[in-house]
């Protein structure tokens, strides 16, 4: 299997991991568990299996081995982590006071399109008409995938803050990786740099509850599935495949929403939420085309 490929089903996996996730913090919210202190626990409890993980594959400490291969390389790290385990979430969740799930969900899920355009800011990349329709329809069909209305411009700034702070983590990590990092040993690093900060934040707005203790079962598995599965394939994905590729994948997160919500609560899809789901494929569908034409002319040069 070409490393390409690894990467597309990595990325996907890692996609369909993530889209379990709000159906599960639907359950933990309903025991009274705060959105911070989720976000707390999501941060903390990987830890121990992070390192068991480092250990189990004899890759040495993050912080250990970050200070080993170089100082210069720390600001970079400590910018990804926080960008991952604190900003992008506390940006969405400040969002939901404003604005429905939904609807943040829609708006940062626009991360692709800020993906290409820091890219074409920052790196310099040639502006391309076939990017530029993949992101457009791409953008369309997770809007209809919510039910978007305009309820709050405080909130939609949020939300679209998030997906911007989520975009550049994507852009960062594809450096980190590029400089050799595993991707286990990046998200023990971005869990451990995270934490204090998810912690101030849970204390400062009042966010730790008790009433989440009959929660943990959920918890656990929230945690398992984001940080742990959902975050490493995800990054063993932006590995073989690079940032901007790996940030149209993963668009397959609300397809896999859908899905399981039908699958669970017999829910029936509406027909934006169809068409949604049709758009997406064809987005991705069509950057594949173009990333695979790309790469058989770079091997052919």
């Amino acid at each position: 299997m070409n490393d390409k490929l690894k990467g597309t089903i990595l990325v996907i996996l890692s996609a369909c991991a993530y889209g379990v996730n709000p159906l599960i913090a639907v359950k933990i919210y309903h025991y009274g568990c705060t959105p911070a202190l989720l976000m707390l626990l999501r941060t903390v409890l990987p830890l121990p299996l992070l390192y068991l993980s480092l250990k189990a594959n004899h890759i040495p400490i993050a912080s250990v081995q970050v200070l080993k291969k170089s100082h210069k390389d720390l600001p970079l790290l400590i910018c990804t982590a926080l960008l991952v385990s604190f900003a992008t979430p506390v940006l969405l969740l400040s969002s939901y006071r404003y604005i429905s799930p939904g609807v943040a969900t829609t708006l940062h899920f626009v991360y692709p399109v800020f993906v290409y355009v820091l890219e074409l800011l920052f790196l310099h990349i040639k502006l391309q008409g076939t990017k530029i329709l993949c992101y457009g329809v791409c953008a369309i069909g997770i809007y209809l995938l919510n039910d978007y209305n305009t309820q709050s411009v405080h909130g939609n700034l949020l939300a679209l803050l998030s997906g911007a702070a989520y975009a550049l983590y994507i852009i960062l990590l594809d450096r980190c990786t590029k400089k050799g990092y595993h991707p286990l040993e990046l998200n023990f690093l971005f869990c451990l740099i995270g934490t204090p900060f998810c912690a101030l934040y849970c204390i400062f707005t009042g966010g730790i509850s008790l009433e989440a203790a009959a929660a943990w079962g959920y918890i656990l598995a929230y945690a398992v599935l984001g940080t742990v599965i959902g975050a490493t394939l995800f990054q063993y994905g932006v590995r073989y495949l690079g940032g901007e590729q790996s940030a149209v994948y993963s668009c397959f997160e609300p397809i896999t929403s859908v899905f399981f919500s039908c699958l669970l609560f017999r829910q029936i899809p509406q027909v934006t939420e169809m068409v949604g789901i049709i758009l997406i494929i064809f987005s991705v569908t069509l950057s594949t085309a173009r990333f695979n034409k790309q790469t058989r002319r770079t091997q052919l040069q």
